[in-house]
């Protein structure tokens, strides 16, 4: 373990945790039917995460407060009623908050959702057990104006050592709020900021965008080897010494697409995202949609010695 070991996890909710999309679309839907009015673009995943009325403002084209405040109060009815029990939870989140409770973890959320759906969504899932502190926008009085002050507030009450915390998010906008607060980042591979990998060149896995690419077969990890088809990143070049230093089976050769589709376990590694796992590859799920063993040890001896 490394000696800015992490103790505190501070995770956003939609799109990290959850997959709240069929709610807040379909409340979103009515709110707009309610109040007569047509968007002037199209209720997708990509519109979820900023804080309500300027979600509202970008699908309206309106900036009339009254107008805008009719659209959230018609939201809001819908969504608090009856919206925020089509809740779905990520594959392999609940267990993964398990085992990071037993662990010893103390585990917090920080999200742009209002608090009311938010504690009501902790509840219907029976998570108010996992959390130490659940935090959003108008958890303060006067309301905080970012996620950042968000962040920070959440630090500052629970007295933690921002070299101990890291905040877990799917959007840039999370990654900004963290960079601003001066606190580590991870950001997972799913969620709603609509990122799409590219990881095939002729029928060979190279690299994704920004990224290197491993598989777990069998318990082995396979990487493309650093040649002149990929970026010798420091991150991948980090993960191997960790490989190395716990005697898990590496082998730096190319593999094909049907390989990865097959795989046990996928992964990414690069200087912002650090070790993401994959879950889906296309429609594929990968280990059933579930954070494979491997990759999670990784992800987890990543952090301690480097964030």
């Amino acid at each position: 373990m490394g000696k800015n070991l992490i103790n505190n996890i501070i995770f956003d909710l939609d799109g990290t945790l959850i997959d709240s999309s069929t709610g807040i679309l379909e409340s979103f839907a009515n709110a707009f039917s309610s109040c007569s009015l047509d968007p002037i673009r199209p209720f997708s995943t990509d519109i979820i995460g900023p804080p309500l009325m300027e979600t509202l403002s970008t699908l309206s084209g309106i900036s009339d407060k009254d107008v805008l405040e009719k659209l959230a109060e018609e939201f809001k009815s819908h969504y608090d009623a009856l919206g925020y029990e089509k809740t779905i939870v990520f594959p392999g989140i609940n267990e993964m908050l398990s085992r990071f409770k037993d662990s010893g973890l103390h585990m917090y959320i920080a999200t742009n959702k209002r608090i009311l759906p938010t504690k009501k969504i902790i509840n219907y899932l029976k998570w108010n057990e996992i959390f130490e502190g659940i935090y959003s926008l108008d958890s303060y009085r006067p309301s905080a104006s970012s996620k950042s002050e968000v962040l920070s507030k959440l630090v500052d009450s629970n007295k933690l050592l921002k070299d101990k915390v890291v905040y877990i998010g799917d959007r840039e906008e999370d990654s900004l709020a963290a960079i601003a607060s001066n606190i580590p980042f991870l950001m997972v591979s799913w969620g709603f900021d609509g990122r799409k990998e590219n990881l095939i060149d002729k029928d060979k896995i190279t690299e994704a965008t920004a990224s290197n690419v491993w598989i777990v077969k069998n318990s082995k990890l396979i990487t493309h080897p650093a040649n002149t088809d990929i970026l010798k990143g420091i991150t991948r070049e980090s993960v191997k010494k960790i490989i190395k230093t716990n005697k898990l089976q590496l082998n730096e050769k190319s593999f094909t697409i049907k390989q990865l589709y097959n795989a046990d376990e996928v992964f990414i590694t690069s200087a912002s995202s650090f070790v993401t796992p994959i879950i889906k590859v296309d429609s594929k799920l990968v280990n059933k949609g579930k954070i494979g063993r491997i990759t999670l040890q990784l992800a987890t001896l990543y952090a301690d010695l480097f964030i």
